[in-house]
């Protein structure tokens, strides 16, 4: 349940209420806004933990999508994104969908899931908003697909089987560790995963060629010794893995 501050109309609410099943509770710390132009969460006491939204039109964002390129994002180098080869990727725990969307505007087919009602609900309206943007809206409906469901359902509404399974499975806030104010913000509301390791067998099961797996520079691999390579950035190490049975 979550706190709803509903500033856009009774229809929106109600589908709101009726697709992702979330119930107003006055007692909630997590603020859940509804504006006519998006929707944002936040928390009702912790200000200085600012916003979360889902807008692929933000300046970050949109800054890095047109710089990204196959060479210069270390994520299309993970998923093995080459010249003529764009792999159908499942990113697995989509979160707000960024490595997503760059790795759609490079040109691949990605496919998100998301199991949490809120962060779902953020994700929707963020895409749904940027299909309808005039400089991106068109190929992105082509390429950028969102299921509010587990990943574990991905077998039974996918027609074929992904190429890459992407994965960046919640890691534990640190005292020490700085990050940016939404994915704190992110984390105190969802938590860690506490199946990661279930989807990581799921995921070794399923995928034809590879598994990607986004891990802070500073911890250590899921599996170090079945890991057959690594790229690295400055705050951030993607692990990937060959598919397998089981780990």
């Amino acid at each position: 349940m979550v706190y709803i501050e509903n500033n856009s109309n009774e229809k929106c609410l109600k589908f709101i209420k009726e697709k992702w099943k979330l119930k107003h509770n006055p007692a909630s710390l997590i603020k859940l806004i509804i504006n006519p132009l998006r929707i944002e969460l936040k928390h009702r006491y912790f200000s200085n933990l600012g916003t979360i939204c889902v807008d692929f039109n933000k300046k970050s964002i949109s800054y890095r999508a047109n710089l990204a390129t196959r060479n210069s994002e270390a994520i299309a180098k993970a998923v093995g994104l080459k010249k003529n080869y764009f792999p159908f990727i499942i990113d697995a725990t989509a979160g707000l969908g960024q490595d997503a969307f760059i790795l759609s505007k490079l040109g691949c087919k990605v496919h998100m899931f998301e199991r949490n009602p809120i962060v779902a609900l953020l994700l929707f309206d963020g895409l749904k908003r940027a299909y309808n943007n005039l400089k991106f809206g068109s190929w992105l409906k082509k390429r950028l697909f969102f299921s509010y469901s587990s990943s574990f359902r991905m077998k039974k509404i996918l027609l074929k089987r992904p190429d890459v399974i992407y994965l960046d499975p919640m890691f534990a806030i640190k005292k020490k560790a700085l990050s940016k104010k939404e994915m704190n913000l992110l984390k105190f509301f969802v938590g860690k995963d506490s199946d990661a390791i279930d989807l990581l067998n799921f995921s070794f099961s399923y995928a034809k060629h590879r598994i990607v797996i986004k891990r802070p520079r500073s911890l250590p691999p899921f599996f170090s010794k079945k890991v057959i390579n690594s790229i690295i950035t400055n705050k951030y190490r993607f692990d990937i893995y060959p598919p397998q049975k089981s780990i």
